[in-house]
């Protein structure tokens, strides 16, 4: 399980992937409305990431914070 979300302040979400990004950084968030739209305003977001280890797949972690973008 890989689960990562972000959201702006008022609770938007714009950002989620359900997979790690690849080598080149593909599939982190680049800072647009879900990779492709508007850029998004500086400020203070909000992430969500839960997840399961291969190695302990019945142990669900969460963690969760705040980014600051800057532009």
């Amino acid at each position: 399980l890989y689960d990562l979300r972000i959201f702006n302040r008022w609770g938007e979400l714009v950002f989620e992937s359900d997979a790690d990004a690849d080598n080149n950084g593909e599939g982190n968030w680049n800072g647009k409305l879900f990779n492709t739209g508007a850029d998004c305003p500086a400020g203070t977001y909000y992430y969500l990431f839960k997840y399961r280890l291969r190695s302990k797949p019945d142990e669900l972690k969460s963690i969760e914070g705040i980014i600051q973008l800057i532009r």
